[in-house]
């Protein structure tokens, strides 16, 4: 398997790892969409997908690194930026989730 395509993978079974956990910790911080008059739904949603995602993408950048061997350091700088970015838009996401 190449190292794309054992970093796809890892980042995917990551993500649906992380999946159920996130949704048992935001019914536990109470952090879910409760249903309204103007919501379909009738029981309360869990937010935190986006974190789980998240999650995944920062095992696949760090998996990536690891297995695809010397990057320049240019790129390695390059990709940091990307998750450092993915992050903060995930903390950001995770602050309007919760307030």
């Amino acid at each position: 398997m190449t190292a794309l395509g054992l970093t796809a993978a890892a980042s995917f079974l990551a993500t649906l790892a992380a999946v159920p956990c996130m949704m048992w910790l935001a019914r536990r911080l109470n952090i879910v969409d409760k249903p309204m008059h103007r919501k379909i739904h009738t029981q309360p949603v869990p937010f935190l997908g986006g974190a789980a995602i998240l999650l995944g993408i920062v095992v696949g950048a760090a998996l990536f690194q690891t297995v695809a061997g010397e990057l320049r350091a240019e790129e390695a700088s390059k990709a940091s930026l990307i998750v450092a970015a993915a992050v903060l838009a995930g903390l950001l996401g995770l602050a309007d989730d919760k307030f």
